[in-house]
């Protein structure tokens, strides 16, 4: 097993607990989750999703 190193992240209370319950449905936790994440950026070289607003959230300047 890999040497671990302890981290402090600050996460918003409801965003944590709303990741916690579906993280958990997959048979996660927290810690191993962001280790998946951090990972895939080693991986992929970079955050491994794109990052934007979802399609209803875009300002109507961007379709023009």
């Amino acid at each position: 097993m890999a040497m671990t190193t302890p981290t402090q992240i600050r996460i918003e209370e409801d965003t944590k607990k709303q990741a916690i319950s579906v993280l958990d449905g997959l048979g996660l936790n927290l810690p191993s989750a962001v280790n998946i994440f951090l990972k895939q950026v080693i991986l992929q070289k970079g955050i491994p999703f794109e990052v934007k607003y979802p399609e209803d959230m875009k300002s109507g300047s961007e379709t023009e």
